[in-house]
């Protein structure tokens, strides 16, 4: 009986065994094999999205050099034993193996080996929503394949041992299987799969390890944090994949920079960090700073678009910022968000001005957002005169902001924010239309000119808004004059070009505002199609005690009388100005002596009789013109 029973028993306990087994070798099977499918899917995006032509790369039936190289970074972290590409029509092209030479891949010859850990899978090769061809990769998942082999082993011996506990040996199994996706997950983690860098996760693993050995270190160590500039306006114009090859191209350029002094990693979207753990001071960093941004400004194309990326960088060193990570991240950080805010291409130190800086930044970032949700801006106007007629022709907006305190805000600290938080085009859509709805109560003869942020011209809108304003303010189109700066057009030429047409043919007036100070102010001349020129202030003023900004004066309305464009000179403040720039050609003129900006409410015929004072007109000349200044209010 007892001989029964311990058959019987030994019987339950191999029938429960190989149940079990059979159970955990079919599902591990599953699992590699969804496992591989998930690779060759992936592979198949990946040739698509990396490869220009991957159609002609398949008819070419051998890869070139740099396919190879592209090959080889795809492979860098999802380790396979190779792969096929097939044509359309099913026949193999080329077969690629890490350990080939280019020579050998011209076999054809892979697959798995009957009773391996190998699993081969298939996926189609899809451009332009047509299958071009598929990709059968191979996959050496023995590594994980011995994970299951051994927890199963485990559960058997448990199994073995007392029946009764076959539920809690199966729990067992479940746990061990589950730790070992839980490490595997984390692991793959550690690296960022788009750029091939280290992610966020491994980049602090390597900080945590690597700074509390420099405690006692005659060098520095440094933590740059670095952010691609107007990266948002790269991937709305381009496109994801355009994008994703820009960051790939950051992500190459870190490394290489950085491979012999420390390492790069990708910590967020279009934020990467780099850490040096050999510095000799503030100096030595810098000038890899200035490498780093140098390299990342540098031109490239990427799917027939030239590109020029440009990056902040923000630098917190040990042991003056911190001792810890998560210290000198944060600093570094803040330095780089202060970079960005001051313009962008060019690093910064963390320093308590860098801290004060921040805590001014906030304050004014949330000044301004309330000041655009509650339109607390206000218009001054800053008057135009007739040189040749000696009488007013109009104004030029300028917008106002106070603080809480009553005091202005300068323009050129909001306005940046204004534009790095995207209220600019709230804010420029205020502008118009409020100058708009000013001017038309004027005299017909009277223009107004409002600036525009290049910021502006990232919404598709920008017509139908101008329009909007002078339909329902009911200004003459022909009255208003929008002034650009070459910032805007070194954005994007051909969206740029069609807007400015659009706008022209509303009838609204384009102005160059600054020129002279751009490199190629020049060529926008005759590429663009501007109505109206405007010197900048700065050769006006430079003009009485620098002869170069006399003679570059008087070239620039030359070249305009030959354009057959007319002329506007900003910042005159002396009556020699005046009379100099009036016997040049200047069609108009602004400054101090001509009028300071002022409110609406306070635009009246003391502004002309402001400039016979200075300029010492007669009541006779004049007379003609009084009337429609004290009406301008």
């Amino acid at each position: 009986m007892k001989r029964q029973a311990a058959a019987l028993f030994l019987c339950m306990a191999g029938l429960l065994t190989v149940a079990v087994l059979n159970i955990l070798n079919q599902h591990s099977d599953s699992l590699l094999r969804a496992h591989s499918k998930t690779i060759a899917g992936n592979w198949a995006t990946y040739l698509v999205e990396t490869i220009p032509d991957i159609n002609a790369a398949i008819g070419r039936r051998a890869p070139t050099a740099d396919e190879l190289e592209i090959y080889a970074r795809g492979n860098r972290f999802n380790r396979i034993r190779s792969f096929i590409v097939f044509d359309a029509n099913g026949d193999p092209a080329f077969t690629y193996r890490p350990a080939d030479t280019a020579d050998a891949l011209a076999a054809n010859t892979a697959g798995p080996q009957p009773g391996s850990s190998v699993f081969a899978a298939n996926a189609p090769i899809v451009m332009a929503d047509k299958t071009v061809g598929s990709v059968t990769v191979t996959v050496n998942q023995r590594q994980l394949s011995n994970l299951y082999v051994k927890a199963a082993t485990a559960g058997a011996v448990e199994i073995l041992v007392l029946v009764n506990l076959a539920l809690l040996g199966c729990w067992f199994l479940y746990t061990l299987l589950t730790r070992a996706a839980k490490q595997h997950s984390i692991a793959l983690s550690r690296h960022d799969e788009l750029t091939g860098l280290p992610s966020r996760i491994g980049f602090v693993e390597e900080l945590e390890s690597s700074i509390p050995q420099l405690a006692n270190a005659e060098f520095n160590a440094a933590v740059l944090v670095i952010k691609i500039d107007r990266f948002r306006e790269i991937n709305d114009v381009f496109g994801h994949r355009c994008a994703d090859e820009v960051l790939r191209n950051v992500a190459d350029t870190l490394h290489r920079l950085s491979d012999s002094h420390g390492f790069a990693a990708r910590l967020s979207g279009n934020t990467f960090g780099v850490f040096f753990p050999r510095m000799s001071g503030r100096e030595d960093t810098a000038d890899w700073a200035r490498k780093i941004n140098d390299a990342l400004s540098a031109p490239i194309t990427v799917q027939s678009n030239r590109i020029q990326p440009k990056s902040s960088v923000g630098i917190a060193m040990t042991p003056t910022d911190g001792t810890d990570v998560q210290t000198l991240l944060k600093r570094a950080d803040l330095a780089q968000f202060i970079a960005h805010e001051k313009g962008g291409n060019r690093h910064r130190f963390y320093d308590s001005e860098t801290a004060a800086d921040f805590s001014e930044l906030h304050s004014l970032e949330t000044l301004v957002e309330r000041a655009c949700d509650e339109e607390r801006f206000e218009l001054f106007f800053q008057p135009l005169f007739d040189l040749k007629a000696r009488r007013l022709s109009g104004f030029e907006a300028l917008v106002r902001m106070r603080d809480d305190n009553g005091d202005f805000v300068s323009p050129e600290k909001f306005i940046p924010v204004a534009e790095s938080l995207h209220r600019i085009h709230q804010l420029g859509t205020w502008v118009i239309r409020t100058a708009c709805q000013t001017a038309v109560q004027w005299p017909e003869q009277l223009g107004i000119a409002v600036n525009l942020s290049p910021a502006q011209f990232d919404n598709a809108d920008l017509a139908k808004i101008v329009r909007e304003a002078l339909d329902t303010s009911g200004l003459a189109p022909e009255r208003l004059e929008l002034e650009v700066t070459e910032g805007l057009l070194l954005e994007d030429t051909s969206t740029t070009r069609a807007q400015l047409i659009e706008l022209q043919r509303a009838g609204v007036r384009i102005a160059l505002d600054d020129f002279g100070t751009g490199y190629s102010s020049l060529s926008y001349l005759w590429q663009f199609p501007f109505d109206r020129i405007k010197i900048d202030r700065s050769f006006v003023a430079g003009m009485g005690t620098n002869d170069q900004a006399a003679g570059i004066l008087t070239t620039i309305v030359e070249l305009a009388r030959t354009m057959k464009l007319p002329i506007t000179a900003e910042g005159i403040e002396t009556v020699e100005q005046l009379e100099y720039l009036t016997s040049l050609g200047c069609d108009t003129g602004q400054g101090y002596l001509l009028g300071r900006p002022q409110p609406a409410s306070e635009l009246a015929a003391s502004v002309l009789d402001d400039f016979r004072s200075r300029t010492g007109q007669t009541d006779e000349d004049a007379q003609d013109t009084s009337r429609p200044v004290a009406t301008a209010c």
